[in-house]
């Protein structure tokens, strides 16, 4: 999973949860270079939690990600 810049952002978590809210992955200091790439998880519905620290002040971005995976 690419996330746009986020190498701007060193200062990072990202936890992902299945929708048991159990987490599935976590990552301090997330970058692209070692993206996830959900390939120890089925095809679903996940929620993300993106800490991100920006001038000093720390926020959060959330949403979903669908996972869909071929034969």
């Amino acid at each position: 999973w690419l996330i746009p810049d986020i190498e701007k952002y060193p200062e990072n978590t990202l936890s992902i949860f299945n929708r048991w809210g159990d987490e599935v992955f976590k990552a301090v200091s997330y970058s692209n270079s070692n993206a996830w790439d959900g390939s120890n998880l089925q095809s679903g519905t996940y929620f993300y939690v993106l800490n991100v620290s920006v001038n000093g002040e720390k926020q959060t971005f959330k949403g979903f990600i669908t996972m869909i995976k071929g034969n």
